[in-house]
Protein backbone atom coordinates (compact mmCIF):
# COMPACT_ATOMS: atom_id res chain seq x y z
CA UNK A 1 0.00 0.00 0.00
CA UNK A 2 1.44 3.60 -1.16
CA UNK A 3 2.19 5.98 1.60
CA UNK A 4 -0.71 8.87 0.21
CA UNK A 5 -3.36 5.98 -0.06
CA UNK A 6 -2.53 4.65 3.55
CA UNK A 7 -2.48 8.06 5.16
CA UNK A 8 -5.92 9.20 3.56
CA UNK A 9 -7.25 5.84 4.67
CA UNK A 10 -5.89 6.64 8.58
CA UNK A 11 -7.44 10.49 8.04
CA UNK A 12 -10.91 9.01 7.12
CA UNK A 13 -10.71 6.36 9.99
CA UNK A 14 -9.62 9.21 12.40
CA UNK A 15 -12.93 11.58 11.65
CA UNK A 16 -15.20 9.06 11.15
CA UNK A 17 -14.39 7.93 14.88
CA UNK A 18 -14.26 11.88 15.82
CA UNK A 19 -17.77 12.00 14.70
CA UNK A 20 -19.17 9.10 16.72
CA UNK A 21 -17.58 9.72 19.37
CA UNK A 22 -19.78 12.37 20.93
CA UNK A 23 -23.11 10.34 20.53
CA UNK A 24 -21.47 6.92 21.48
CA UNK A 25 -20.68 9.32 24.80
CA UNK A 26 -24.17 10.15 25.10
CA UNK A 27 -25.78 6.79 24.83
CA UNK A 28 -23.24 5.35 27.25
CA UNK A 29 -23.41 8.49 30.02
CA UNK A 30 -27.02 9.09 29.89
CA UNK A 31 -28.95 6.29 28.05
CA UNK A 32 -32.49 7.93 28.73
CA UNK A 33 -31.20 11.19 27.12
CA UNK A 34 -29.93 9.72 23.80
CA UNK A 35 -33.45 7.96 23.54
CA UNK A 36 -35.19 11.68 24.44
CA UNK A 37 -33.52 12.73 21.04
CA UNK A 38 -35.30 9.78 18.67
CA UNK A 39 -38.23 10.02 20.97
CA UNK A 40 -39.56 13.74 21.21
CA UNK A 41 -41.13 13.87 17.68
CA UNK A 42 -43.29 10.88 18.75
CA UNK A 43 -43.95 12.35 21.97
CA UNK A 44 -45.00 14.99 21.39
CA UNK A 45 -47.42 14.55 18.42
CA UNK A 46 -49.32 11.88 21.12
CA UNK A 47 -50.48 12.26 24.98
CA UNK A 48 -52.55 10.35 27.47
CA UNK A 49 -55.07 13.44 27.00
CA UNK A 50 -55.84 12.64 23.65
CA UNK A 51 -56.23 9.01 24.51
CA UNK A 52 -58.46 9.87 27.34
CA UNK A 53 -60.79 12.43 25.77
CA UNK A 54 -61.46 9.84 22.78
CA UNK A 55 -62.57 7.27 25.52
CA UNK A 56 -64.95 9.85 27.26
CA UNK A 57 -66.73 10.90 23.87
CA UNK A 58 -67.24 7.62 23.09
CA UNK A 59 -68.16 6.62 26.36
CA UNK A 60 -70.77 9.22 26.14
CA UNK A 61 -72.74 7.60 23.13
CA UNK A 62 -72.96 4.32 25.28
CA UNK A 63 -70.79 2.27 23.25
CA UNK A 64 -69.72 -0.44 24.84
CA UNK A 65 -66.11 0.04 26.91
CA UNK A 66 -64.39 -2.73 24.73
CA UNK A 67 -65.00 -1.24 21.89
CA UNK A 68 -64.04 1.83 23.15
CA UNK A 69 -61.10 0.80 24.06
CA UNK A 70 -60.09 -0.59 20.98
CA UNK A 71 -61.27 2.33 18.86
CA UNK A 72 -59.32 4.73 20.68
CA UNK A 73 -56.40 2.60 21.00
CA UNK A 74 -55.69 2.12 17.42
CA UNK A 75 -56.85 5.34 16.19
CA UNK A 76 -54.45 7.30 14.36
CA UNK A 77 -55.67 10.71 15.54
CA UNK A 78 -58.28 9.81 18.97
CA UNK A 79 -59.99 13.02 19.15
CA UNK A 80 -60.67 13.43 15.53
CA UNK A 81 -62.34 9.53 15.93
CA UNK A 82 -64.22 10.55 19.01
CA UNK A 83 -65.73 13.82 17.72
CA UNK A 84 -66.87 12.37 14.42
CA UNK A 85 -68.87 9.72 16.06
CA UNK A 86 -70.22 12.26 18.88
CA UNK A 87 -71.22 14.66 16.26
CA UNK A 88 -73.28 12.09 13.93
CA UNK A 89 -74.77 10.70 17.08
CA UNK A 90 -75.54 14.23 18.65
CA UNK A 91 -77.21 15.72 15.04
CA UNK A 92 -78.37 12.74 13.57
CA UNK A 93 -80.86 9.78 14.00
CA UNK A 94 -77.67 7.03 13.23
CA UNK A 95 -76.90 4.68 15.46
CA UNK A 96 -73.30 5.26 16.86
CA UNK A 97 -71.96 2.24 16.64
CA UNK A 98 -72.56 2.80 13.15
CA UNK A 99 -71.13 5.88 13.27
CA UNK A 100 -67.91 4.43 14.29
CA UNK A 101 -67.46 2.11 12.18
CA UNK A 102 -67.96 4.50 9.28
CA UNK A 103 -65.76 6.90 11.29
CA UNK A 104 -62.74 4.78 12.23
CA UNK A 105 -62.25 3.22 8.20
CA UNK A 106 -61.39 7.26 7.12
CA UNK A 107 -58.57 9.08 6.65
CA UNK A 108 -60.50 12.07 7.52
CA UNK A 109 -63.35 11.88 10.54
CA UNK A 110 -64.17 15.54 10.80
CA UNK A 111 -64.59 16.38 7.03
CA UNK A 112 -67.07 12.62 7.00
CA UNK A 113 -68.62 13.96 10.72
CA UNK A 114 -69.40 17.66 8.41
CA UNK A 115 -70.24 15.84 5.28
CA UNK A 116 -73.27 13.64 7.39
CA UNK A 117 -74.55 16.74 9.22
CA UNK A 118 -74.35 19.04 6.73
CA UNK A 119 -76.75 16.74 4.19
CA UNK A 120 -79.31 15.91 7.26
CA UNK A 121 -79.39 19.26 7.99
CA UNK A 122 -79.79 20.74 4.36
CA UNK A 123 -81.61 17.93 2.23
CA UNK A 124 -82.78 15.17 4.63
CA UNK A 125 -84.76 17.25 7.22
CA UNK A 126 -86.58 18.75 4.71
CA UNK A 127 -87.75 15.67 3.03
CA UNK A 128 -89.55 14.59 6.23
CA UNK A 129 -90.65 18.14 7.38
CA UNK A 130 -91.58 21.45 6.94
CA UNK A 131 -88.22 23.53 5.73
CA UNK A 132 -88.74 26.30 8.54
CA UNK A 133 -88.35 23.92 11.69
CA UNK A 134 -85.62 24.17 13.55
CA UNK A 135 -83.98 21.79 15.25
CA UNK A 136 -81.26 21.73 17.86
CA UNK A 137 -80.58 17.70 18.39
CA UNK A 138 -82.46 15.50 15.80
CA UNK A 139 -82.46 12.71 17.95
CA UNK A 140 -84.45 14.54 20.72
CA UNK A 141 -86.60 16.62 18.32
CA UNK A 142 -87.72 14.07 15.86
CA UNK A 143 -90.98 12.21 16.43
CA UNK A 144 -90.92 8.64 16.00
CA UNK A 145 -92.39 8.94 12.45
CA UNK A 146 -90.07 11.15 11.33
CA UNK A 147 -87.12 9.11 12.48
CA UNK A 148 -88.46 5.79 11.19
CA UNK A 149 -88.57 7.39 7.89
CA UNK A 150 -84.87 8.86 8.30
CA UNK A 151 -82.93 6.13 9.19
CA UNK A 152 -82.74 4.08 5.79
CA UNK A 153 -81.75 7.55 3.88
CA UNK A 154 -79.34 8.49 6.89
CA UNK A 155 -77.08 5.30 6.67
CA UNK A 156 -77.14 5.51 2.88
CA UNK A 157 -76.15 9.31 3.43
CA UNK A 158 -72.98 7.90 6.44
CA UNK A 159 -72.18 5.22 3.39
CA UNK A 160 -71.41 7.44 0.28
CA UNK A 161 -69.95 10.26 2.77
CA UNK A 162 -67.47 7.29 3.71
CA UNK A 163 -66.93 6.44 0.25
CA UNK A 164 -66.11 9.61 -1.16
CA UNK A 165 -62.42 11.07 -1.68
CA UNK A 166 -63.57 14.63 -0.49
CA UNK A 167 -66.66 14.32 1.73
CA UNK A 168 -66.92 18.14 2.18
CA UNK A 169 -66.82 18.52 -1.70
CA UNK A 170 -69.53 15.59 -1.87
CA UNK A 171 -71.50 17.26 0.60
CA UNK A 172 -71.58 20.69 -1.28
CA UNK A 173 -72.71 18.93 -4.04
CA UNK A 174 -75.45 17.22 -2.78
CA UNK A 175 -76.55 20.55 -0.89
CA UNK A 176 -76.18 22.80 -3.61
CA UNK A 177 -78.15 19.89 -6.44
CA UNK A 178 -81.05 20.17 -4.04
CA UNK A 179 -81.26 23.48 -3.68
CA UNK A 180 -82.10 24.19 -7.19
CA UNK A 181 -83.17 21.14 -9.22
CA UNK A 182 -86.03 19.26 -7.59
CA UNK A 183 -83.98 15.64 -7.29
CA UNK A 184 -84.55 13.16 -4.49
CA UNK A 185 -82.14 13.03 -1.72
CA UNK A 186 -80.75 9.09 -3.33
CA UNK A 187 -80.88 10.65 -6.76
CA UNK A 188 -78.62 13.36 -5.63
CA UNK A 189 -75.98 11.46 -3.22
CA UNK A 190 -75.93 9.01 -6.61
CA UNK A 191 -75.07 11.58 -8.73
CA UNK A 192 -72.15 13.13 -6.49
CA UNK A 193 -71.22 10.28 -5.60
CA UNK A 194 -70.09 9.26 -9.03
CA UNK A 195 -68.82 12.81 -10.27
CA UNK A 196 -66.84 12.27 -6.59
CA UNK A 197 -65.05 8.97 -8.20
CA UNK A 198 -63.86 11.47 -10.74
CA UNK A 199 -62.62 14.54 -9.96
CA UNK A 200 -61.86 16.86 -13.04
CA UNK A 201 -58.96 18.00 -11.87
CA UNK A 202 -57.30 14.99 -12.42
CA UNK A 203 -59.64 12.92 -15.49
CA UNK A 204 -61.02 14.56 -17.91
CA UNK A 205 -65.33 12.77 -18.53
CA UNK A 206 -65.45 10.64 -22.32
CA UNK A 207 -68.26 11.55 -23.97
CA UNK A 208 -71.96 11.78 -22.18
CA UNK A 209 -74.93 10.86 -24.23
CA UNK A 210 -76.94 12.76 -21.54
CA UNK A 211 -74.96 16.22 -21.64
CA UNK A 212 -75.01 16.05 -25.30
CA UNK A 213 -77.37 18.10 -27.71
CA UNK A 214 -79.61 16.75 -30.72
CA UNK A 215 -77.75 16.29 -33.51
CA UNK A 216 -74.72 16.69 -31.80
Amino acid sequence: MTYPLQHFIQRTVFWGLTALFPVMSLMVTSPSLALNLWSDRYRNEFDSEAFRACAEELLNTEIDEDQVAIACSEALEPKDLSFCVDEIDYFTTIDPLYALFACFRVRRPIELANCVVDIHYDVLVKEVRDENTRINNINEDFTNAEQKALDPISLTTLDHCRRSLLPERFSACVVGLTQEIPLSSERALDTCIRADDFPREIYTPSRNSTLEPENF
